[in-house]
């Protein structure tokens, strides 16, 4: 017997699933790994455990070169003001997910997940 999954796979259960496991896989957050980070310019060679310990809860591979990329790209333009990524509310566009304002939300990122459907 063949089932077809492709309902089931779809943008957004992917966004979904990356938001509980960033907050809740194995008991901890990654975020407050994460937020462990100093964000200052120099980056101090301190951060570069805490990025590796970040960095092998999402995957193992290449931590060096991960953290050259985030030394050399993703971090500079953070520490002087700007984004690296795009905006939140076009990348969770893209995945089919409308986004809205919300009071108290003007500096920070929330999402609200219902309770999971039993797929029988």
């Amino acid at each position: 017997m063949i089932i077809d999954l492709t309902p089931i796979f779809s943008p957004i259960f992917s966004a979904l699933s990356g938001a509980w496991y960033w907050g809740v896989y194995k008991g901890s957050s990654i975020n407050n790994q994460a937020d462990a980070l100093n964000f200052t310019d120099p980056i101090p060679a301190t951060d570069e455990s805490k990025f590796n310990a970040v960095s092998a809860r999402i995957g193992a591979a290449e931590p060096a070169k991960r953290w050259d990329i985030y030394k050399k790209s993703v971090a500079p333009p953070i520490l002087k003001g700007g984004n690296p990524y795009e905006s939140m509310v076009d990348a969770l566009k893209r995945l089919g997910i409308t986004a809205a304002g919300a009071k108290g939300y003007e500096t920070q990122f929330g999402l609200s997940l219902g309770a999971p459907l039993l797929i029988a």
